[in-house]
């Protein structure tokens, strides 16, 4: 008889939560060693765990494209790795690293897209949502600290001083540690943070129940409250966004499909927002209330064009358009080589990162035939996702695909996160469950 016995299953919950919480656990022990945890604990899962067995039909052209997308980024991440390992442009530790950082999530997708069930995606939906509530919790209570009492947590000395010792050198971005500034959170920017928390959403709307129409509009009210405590305003736009196109179904207006209910359900997310705003601006103290004010004007200012946001005043329009022209001749100069594959991925070799154009170093680091495949791949995928949710729009594992693509492509225009470690992984995920779904067999959480 068994003493003990354990779901193996259940590893995934730890996997996903490792995944989001990684910096935190690396900055506990000052030591970027721990980022390899929820790979071990993928390798036990996959180790132990029977695999499904695999059953033979003739692929869908989706599953042929998602294969082919992940593919083609595949070699392209190996390739890099390889001439820079060989001619030396880069060290072992940083090569090491974009090895670690970008290849490995493609495991993820190579076993999860045969052998995802439905418990194996109710248990990741699980961790998507206690680790995006983890991270909602802290980023209120950083935010908190930041803006209103002007005080910098210890978590956030500690990562900076984690983010010192990984690069070796005093020249970082500080503006974690800028007092009455908008605060980064948990994790390693306000835009990955604000993410997490807008995942959270997506997960916990995956799980309730389509009926349960008061409880999902609650979850949506309390993520915007912390999503506009946190002023990472790209956030607010691409959750609001998202939750208009796929959870209110606004994205048959492509089709001139949109109903009366559709319509009810723009003046409800409307509803939502002025309520949140009302709120927020009542709790927060006199001197600070202004913060609401601004970011009403934010918006507006931003689609018109009329935001200045650079130093030498020129618009965030006018920025990204001289960006995105500048880009042939600045990769000319430094790697000719690079407008066909890019700089790489890697921090050492490439065009300097982590500006307010997501887009142009997302060119930056796939070159310009690689860029356009990519994006155009992901367009269609959204595409075809739409398409799925036109014939059976009760289909919230679609819903939550289509939610996560969506809200990363519109986030493309202003802060990449596409890059970050937990959401690479996520990712992969997604695309893992898209490729499940267009099987004989699918994956439901209906019980």
């Amino acid at each position: 008889m068994k003493l003990f016995s354990f779901n193996l299953n259940r590893l995934w919950l730890g996997i996903i939560l490792s995944i989001v919480l990684i910096l935190p656990i690396q900055v506990l022990f000052n030591s970027p060693i721990p980022f390899l945890l929820p790979y071990f604990l993928f390798f036990i899962y996959i180790f132990f765990y029977k695999t499904i067995k695999y059953q033979r039909y003739k692929k869908k052209s989706v599953q042929k494209n998602i294969d082919y997308l992940i593919f083609i980024y595949t070699l392209l991440v190996l390739f890099h790795f390889t001439w820079q390992l060989l001619l030396s442009v880069s060290s072992i530790s940083d090569l090491l690293s974009s090895l670690v950082i970008y290849f490995f999530p493609t495991f993820f997708y190579y076993y999860l897209k045969k052998n995802i069930t439905s418990e194996i995606l109710f248990l990741i939906l699980i961790g998507i949502c206690l680790s995006g509530i983890i991270v909602g919790i802290y980023f209120v209570y950083d935010s908190y600290m930041q803006l209103i009492l002007g005080k910098i947590s210890n978590y956030s000395v500690l990562v900076n001083e984690y983010e010192q010792f990984r690069k070796n050198s005093t020249e970082i971005n500080n503006a974690r540690l800028k007092m009455f500034e908008r605060a980064y959170g948990l994790l390693e920017t306000h835009s990955v943070s604000s993410a997490w928390v807008s995942f959270a959403c997506f997960s916990a709307l995956t799980l309730i129940r389509s009926e349960f129409y008061v409880k999902r509009i609650l979850v949506i009210f309390i993520t915007l409250i912390i999503l506009f405590i946190g002023l990472n305003f790209t956030g607010i736009l691409a959750f609001i966004l998202s939750i208009i196109l796929i959870e209110f179904n606004l994205f048959k207006l492509f089709k001139f499909k949109i109903s009366l209910i559709g319509l009810r359900h723009i003046l409800y997310i409307c509803i939502l927002l002025f309520t949140s705003l009302v709120i927020i601006y009542l709790i927060l103290p006199s001197e600070n209330q202004s913060m609401v004010l601004n970011l009403l004007n934010y918006f507006p200012q931003l689609l018109s064009g009329d935001l200045i946001t650079r130093e030498d005043n020129r618009t965030y329009l006018q920025g990204l358009s001289d960006s995105l022209f500048g880009y042939p001749k600045l990769m000319f100069n430094y790697f000719p080589l690079g407008l066909l594959i890019g700089d790489g991925f890697t921090v050492n070799f490439g065009l300097n990162k982590g500006g307010d154009y997501g887009i142009v170093e997302t060119l930056y680091r796939f070159g310009i035939p690689f860029f356009l495949l990519f994006i155009i791949a992901i367009f269609r995928l959204i595409y075809f996702l739409f398409n799925s949710l036109y014939i059976n729009g009760n289909n919230k594992i679609i819903k939550f695909c289509a939610l996560i693509l969506v809200y990363v492509l519109i986030s493309e225009l202003h802060y990449s996160i596409w890059n970050s470690k937990s959401i690479l992984a996520l990712l992969f995920i997604v695309f893992a469950i898209i490729y499940k779904q267009n099987q004989p067999l699918k994956i439901s959480l209906e019980k």
